[in-house]
């Protein structure tokens, strides 16, 4: 995050503890007891930012910051602090253990953040994310929980598709999750085309790609039944909008796209 002009060390590390101290989740250590796992939550998490050089082998300097994390200290946050050369500006940037933070809970650390950073004053936090752990163990969230297993059990059940695409090599005995990632742009007359076709098929422009996406596959496949894997949010009530906390999960969609469909 490039920081302005004027923004010092020490106030970045007084924004941060703050956050630190608003949200739970940021002062979560894990312990083990016997064989089972517990979070636990410190009342204080004292927090210090790293002084880093600035360089230009920002690569090197990230590989070098980034490194594993001891579950059983808190905070599992990371902070760095790159004094510009010219030392009027500088950028932070942060490192985050997926246990206690996804992607929209760095949205909502980046949005307070700056607003803190302009000298705003935030609202109170409703709830924690014990507060969703413990909702969880109601009897009303278990028995919502059984239902869904059986939806789920029924969905997946069978035998179920491997996709076989016609890579240039044989697929491997051992899974390997090593991959990258391919990015383009659409241009503004496609991007205009698919929200029409959402808004006429009353769905939305997630659900025309995720659709475009399958019929892709099956076409280089030449299968008709599919599995993908879809990353949701988890976060299903209002009341958990704004938690810092893990929420994000998979969901395994399976549909078939047979030639005789329309869209």
């Amino acid at each position: 995050v490039s920081l302005s002009e004027g923004v010092t060390k020490d106030r970045v590390e007084e924004i941060l503890n703050v956050l630190i101290a608003r949200h739970e989740a940021l002062r979560t250590r894990f312990v083990t007891v016997g064989s089972s796992v517990y979070q636990q939550v410190e009342e204080e998490c004292p927090f210090r930012v790293e002084a880093l050089k600035d360089t230009s082998h920002q690569q090197g300097l990230l590989k070098t910051f980034v490194r594993p994390f001891d579950l059983s200290v808190a905070p599992l946050v990371r902070a760095g602090y790159i004094r510009s050369k010219e030392g009027t500006s500088g950028k932070l940037i942060i490192d985050l253990h997926h246990i206690i933070s996804d992607g929209i809970s760095q949205e909502i650390l980046r949005n307070e953040f700056n607003a803190l950073l302009e000298g705003e004053v935030l609202p109170d936090v409703l709830y924690q994310y014990k507060d969703y752990v413990a909702w969880q163990q109601s009897p009303e969230w278990q028995a919502q929980k059984k239902k869904e297993e059986s939806y789920w059990l029924e969905t997946l059940s069978g035998e179920l598709p491997i996709l076989e695409l016609p890579t240039d090599y044989s697929r491997p005995k051992v899974q390997s999750h090593e991959g990258g990632v391919l990015s383009m742009s659409l241009p503004p007359e496609q991007v205009s085309a698919l929200r029409s076709l959402a808004e006429q098929e009353g769905v939305t422009l997630f659900m025309v790609l995720l659709s475009l996406w399958k019929v892709l596959l099956s076409r280089i496949s030449n299968q008709e039944e599919l599995l993908v894997g879809v990353a949701v949010s988890g976060r299903r009530h209002t009341d958990v909008e704004k938690i810092v906390g893990m929420f994000v999960n998979t969901v395994v969609i399976r549909s078939k796209a047979s030639s005789q469909m329309s869209y």
